[in-house]
């Protein structure tokens, strides 16, 4: 009666596992710090919120995370109008709220693909994601 409740709490808690090994990978596997999770303001939400300490930039990494299987793929999918708003909303009140003044932004994807069984089968990061608008580059927040 309720299958359709089953399937969006497995959707959820696979999304929550995805970002767990994005923020794993990210820790272990490149210079960035994470700053924030799930950052929310008003009605947005940023993933992971870093910061690349060497270069002094702010960076906004979007986890999506997807079946093995899904014909949607591809992180130019995920660079949307709407979710980039988003996240430049949370960056802009993320920068008002911290002491510290970044120098620039950066936006990154990591990819996260499970198999039937919902186990994460392959992965991939993406970084410096050219984008549309001119939404996050620069000093624009």
């Amino acid at each position: 009666m309720f299958g359709f409740l089953t399937k969006i709490f497995k959707r959820k808690s696979f999304g929550q596992r995805a970002e767990d090994f994005a923020a794993n990978y990210i820790k272990k596997h490149t210079p960035y710090k994470i700053l924030a999770r799930n950052y929310r303001y008003k009605n947005y939400e940023a993933d992971i919120i870093a910061c690349d300490k060497s270069e002094n930039l702010l960076i906004a990494i979007e986890v999506k995370a997807r079946n093995q299987t899904a014909l949607v793929s591809g992180y130019n999918r995920a660079v949307i109008p709407s979710k980039l708003r988003s996240v430049n909303a949370c960056l802009k009140r993320y920068t008002a709220t911290c002491e510290h003044e970044f120098s620039g932004l950066k936006y990154c994807i990591f990819e996260a693909y499970r198999d039937d069984k919902g186990n994460i089968v392959d992965f991939s990061f993406h970084e410096d994601i050219p984008l549309r608008n001119g939404l996050l580059r620069g000093r624009q927040i």
